[in-house]
């Protein structure tokens, strides 16, 4: 694969499906490549089906890291802040965000601001209403039920991606509650508004919506310098 460059006011989002994808000479090449501690979180899943998924994302993560670093996949080292947030130990202007669900992975690559992403299967069967009242700001919730009945469960999936987007670019998980932010979405523009951080200027972040394979939501929250764009590559 031809890896795109990487400007500081674009974000290169990688999406792969398993499909047949990693037969039987693919998982033992990225076996290869993983680390001690990614391998021993691979032995930790129960079920084939999160193995596989594990290793596609994994695999997608080194290979693209590889290309852009000109280093061998295995040699590619990774540390963690407090939170889990990992980043790398070669280029520290290049950040990156993993994120995978029902066997699609999505890798987001920037450069010049922090970046998530997210994906999630938009058809699972969430109690999204219960969900939304849990951990969504009620401007949100709002929101939701503005919509026909029909369609409540994809902008549930939208301003789900779109938190977690965002928590996961700020590198400090859920110690960032849900319902301390809000998304505003019109077909024009995805505005985020801060409720307790109030110092925060919304106009530093960048987000994005995609859909792939007709049922994943892919959310995109980029800590940005100027105005961002995205190219999106299915591979």
């Amino acid at each position: 694969m031809n890896l795109p460059e990487i400007q500081p006011d674009k974000v290169n989002l990688f999406v792969i499906k398993d499909g047949a994808f990693l037969d039987n000479r693919k998982t033992q090449q990225i076996l290869q490549w993983l680390n001690v501690k990614e391998k021993a979180r691979y032995e930790r899943f129960r079920f084939e089906k999160d193995k596989r998924l594990f290793l596609l994302a994994r695999g997608l993560l080194r290979y693209s890291l590889s290309g852009y670093l000109k280093i061998l996949p295995e040699q590619i080292e990774f540390y963690e802040n407090n939170f889990g947030k990992p980043f790398l130990k070669h280029d520290s202007s290049l950040d990156f965000n993993l994120s995978h669900s029902g066997g699609v992975a999505v890798l987001a690559i920037s450069k010049g601001g922090y970046i998530g992403v997210d994906i999630e299967q938009a058809t699972s069967q969430r109690a999204h209403n219960d969900i939304a009242a849990n951990f969504f700001t009620p401007e949100e919730c709002a929101l939701i039920r503005q919509y026909p009945e029909e369609r409540q469960h994809e902008v549930f999936f939208q301003l789900w991606t779109l938190k977690e987007a965002y928590i996961k670019a700020r590198g400090k998980g859920l110690s960032i509650p849900l319902d301390s932010f809000s998304f505003a979405l019109n077909s024009y523009n995805i505005a985020i508004k801060f409720h307790v951080m109030k110092s925060r200027d919304p106009d530093d972040w960048w987000f994005k919506l995609l859909r792939v394979y007709d049922d994943f939501m892919i959310g995109v929250a980029k800590h940005k310098e100027k105005k961002s764009n995205y190219s999106a590559y299915l591979l």
